[in-house]
């Protein structure tokens, strides 16, 4: 099965993916996944065989996701009858075909890897290792050079294309990082560089508010369902107070006062509490999103069939015309599920969500069922924080036009769909 490894390790690493000269990453990596997905097709085949390897192919696609997924291709594709741009349409319906062959693929993949949850452990380990050192390396590159960092430099964005997607890719896996810190005793100190150096890029480096005070959030949750876990398992000394202090609450204080050192010594990067306060309706990034959803909304209301899917970067220069400034135009609602509305009905938008919902839905019975009976709370609870991480992500940014935020995403559902054997409806 090292090979099945290989070509799972070659999907989640699509971040190393080089620009080759182009501005945006996703259309090149679009077509590094197209060739993958040939490649991984080719290779399964000449394993198992071609039946074998149709069958487990629609075996995949009868499981609730896949379903849904299947669903919001099927709508992407009507809505080509309202779309302005048909070219834009094909390019962005290209993306989504490439993407659903890469989870129906995944799937597969991941069903013959024993371990799984080992497996899936040490992904998300080299994955943090890869993203951090992308940005602390020119991050102390441009200490070294210019005596200073460059506040929220777009280098620092390493291999995501941008400083807040590399926050949330980050974040969602800081609950899994707490909860490993405290299950590991040969190992918590790496866990504990993990999070301290996740924490930092968010607060420090990439200073992305809304991941900021998500990092807080999540920080309070985990303590207070690590509390829980002391009490439902009496017996493990792993979840003593003072290892709780070490992996969570040790790291949040050293990063906030390196936040503060850091704006004092370089006098241009600011600290996180001035980060955190400078939130404010009337602020312009603030108030454009409020803007960009009031748009979207209407537009839901007056084209009920959408705009057609991709379209919306049109649409938006339409509507935000009268606040468009230089060459900032909107491009995207800042909002996956009313730009999706927008673009291809609501009922679309609701099919692409219930991807993500039916397993999101599927951990929340699972955690409730674990409190009602006083079981630990553990990896169901950790999957339920990085899918809610990843769903309010979507609420305030764009998640869902970025091919390496998909690709983790699919390749997580992946894993919980092995993991819990979904069944086929």
């Amino acid at each position: 099965m090292t090979l099945n490894r290989v070509l799972i390790y070659l999907y989640v690493l699509i971040g190393l993916v080089p620009y080759l000269e182009t501005t945006d990453k996703i259309h090149i990596q679009t077509f590094y996944l197209s060739i993958l997905n040939v490649i991984s097709i080719s290779l399964i085949i000449s394993k198992i065989g071609l039946r074998t390897t149709i069958n487990s192919l629609l075996s995949s696609i009868g499981k609730s996701p896949a379903i849904f997924y299947f669903v919001f291709i099927a709508f992407c594709l009507l809505s080509l009858f309202q779309s302005y741009n048909l070219i834009q349409s094909y390019i962005k319906l290209t993306e989504i075909h490439t993407q659903f062959l890469s989870f129906l693929i995944l799937l597969y993949l991941l069903s013959t890897i024993d371990n799984l949850i080992k497996f899936f452990s040490n992904t998300i380990v080299i994955l943090a290792c890869v993203e951090l050192a992308s940005t602390f390396i020119p991050y102390f590159n441009d200490i070294i050079k210019f005596g200073s960092p460059v506040n929220r430099s777009l280098e620092y964005r390493g291999v995501t294309g941008s400083v807040n997607i590399l926050s949330f890719l980050l974040l969602m896996k800081l609950p899994f990082f707490f909860y490993l810190g405290l299950k590991a005793n040969k190992y918590r100190w790496l866990y504990i560089i993990l999070i301290t150096f996740s924490f930092y890029s968010i607060t420090v480096i990439n200073q992305t508010r809304s991941a900021i005070l998500l990092s807080i959030l999540v920080i309070v949750f985990m303590f207070f369902v690590f509390i829980y876990n002391s009490y439902a398992e009496k017996n493990n000394q792993y979840l003593n107070r003072f290892n709780l202090f070490k992996v969570l609450i040790f790291p949040a204080i050293l990063v906030v006062l390196l936040s503060n050192i850091q704006s004092s010594a370089f006098n241009i990067t600011e600290s996180v509490q001035s980060r955190i306060s400078s939130i404010d309706v009337n602020e312009y990034s603030t108030n454009s999103r409020i803007r960009y959803f009031s748009q979207a909304i209407n537009s839901i209301f007056n084209k009920p069939l959408g705009v057609g899917f991709g379209n919306w970067q049109i649409e938006s220069v339409k509507a935000d015309s009268q606040n468009i400034k230089s060459y900032i135009v909107p491009y995207h609602v800042h909002n996956d599920f009313l730009e999706l509305s927008a673009e291809i009905s609501l009922l679309g938008a609701i099919a692409y969500y219930m991807v993500i919902l039916t397993v999101f839905l599927f951990l929340l019975q699972k955690i409730i069922t674990s409190i009602k009976n006083k079981n630990p709370l553990e990896y169901e609870l950790l999957f339920f924080v990085s899918l809610g991480i990843y769903l309010i992500d979507s609420m305030v940014n764009f998640p869902g036009g970025r091919v390496l935020q998909q690709i983790n995403l699919i390749f997580i559902i992946a894993v919980l769909v092995n993991l819990y054997k979904f069944k086929k409806i």
